[in-house]
């Protein structure tokens, strides 16, 4: 598990390193929405590998994983919508 949270931390660090590159008015809460549930997972994974909690088998890793995705749940919404933008066609 401390190598899954590590590897978790550092890319979910490089996906905040990303984001700029799709920040756009029309998106700007879901790109909020999304900036915020990357920093929230990366706490969430710090605080896992720093406080170690007992998982207790297979549904406490199933419980973690749930706990650490639930964060970057915005981005599915934020992919539809980008989809959206990028399809809709430009009005003059």
């Amino acid at each position: 598990m401390p190598d899954a949270l590590f590897e978790f931390e550092q890319r979910s660090s490089r996906a905040s390193e990303l984001m700029p590159a799709w920040r756009v008015q029309a998106l700007a809460g879901e790109w909020a929405a999304c900036d915020q549930g990357l920093t929230e997972a990366r706490d969430r994974a710090r605080r896992f590998r720093e406080e170690a909690p007992e998982l207790g088998g297979f549904e406490g890793l199933i419980w973690a994983v749930e706990q650490l995705m639930a964060p970057l749940e915005p981005f599915e919404g934020a992919a539809l919508a980008f989809r959206a933008l990028r399809i809709s066609p430009t009005r003059p």
